[in-house]
């Protein structure tokens, strides 16, 4: 997180997927300024080597990206942002 974020306002959200058939792990990374982009750096937020991030639920970072579209429209957002 940078100064000035909190979990409620972050600026960037990390994600890791399960695909089942092949089972494969990816790392995604979005902020405001971009859509989701796959960043296999991005995994030191899942095994401990970064402690400037906070886990939060789906729900929640589903609440953030929906504020983000809202107040910095931009055409790089893409529908596949939730």
């Amino acid at each position: 997180m940078h100064i000035g974020d909190t979990p409620e306002n972050p600026s960037s959200i990390v994600r890791r997927i399960q695909c089942k058939d092949p089972l494969i792990y990816k790392i995604e990374g979005c902020n405001r300024a971009s859509g989701w982009r796959q960043d296999n750096n991005l995994i030191k937020y899942f095994i401990g080597m970064a402690d400037e991030g906070y886990s939060i639920s789906e729900e929640k970072a589903d609440k953030i990206l929906v504020k983000w579209r809202e107040r910095w429209k931009n055409p790089r957002f893409d529908k596949d942002m939730l």
